[in-house]
């Protein structure tokens, strides 16, 4: 599967976030709009390195924003999420534009991503917005001590990161 996806960016208080767009919105209705965050230690990681799972997530009928957020080293926590949110606040806003007036809103992300993506579901509810459908977490760098027995257990394996096969 080719990822078929369009430049666009989200206006956040940090400035602009590149970002790519996924799918289509409908001619009428709504389809479910998703904020997607890659994955990459939070240090590394490219809107390349989401595109297969914006795409599939797309391919599911959504609406699919990727984007490009600030990494760790140059820009140190909570840097990332406090920009995600901006654009997380940014897409709701033009949620119409991109999926229908109605669209529900979801965040997305694997790996250090689905941190991310968890971190903003919080902040959307203690701030009571935007209002969140929910959050789609694949393979979430959840745990700060790093201290499941999974990843414990875990060796670098094929890919040659003990956090993935963790």
């Amino acid at each position: 599967m080719a990822p078929h996806w369009q430049e666009t960016s989200l206006q956040t208080q940090a400035g602009p976030m590149p970002a790519r767009l996924y799918g289509v919105r409908p001619g009428k209705g709504a389809v479910p709009l998703i904020l997607h965050l890659h994955g990459g230690a939070f240090t590394g990681g490219t809107l390349d390195c989401g595109a297969y799972i914006a795409a599939l997530l797309a391919e599911a009928g959504a609406v699919v924003v990727s984007a490009d957020y600030p990494l760790a080293c140059e820009h140190p926590f909570p840097f990332a999420l406090t920009a995600a949110f901006g654009a997380l606040s940014a897409l709701y806003s033009r949620r119409a534009e991109f999926a229908g007036r109605n669209a529900p809103l979801y965040v997305a992300g694997e790996e250090s991503g689905g941190n991310l993506a968890a971190g903003l579901a919080m902040m959307a509810r203690d701030q009571q917005a935007p209002p969140l459908a929910g959050q789609i977490l694949i393979s979430p760098m959840l745990d700060p001590s790093l201290a499941t027995a999974s990843l414990r257990a875990a060796e670098a394996g094929t890919c040659g990161c003990k956090w993935a096969d963790g």
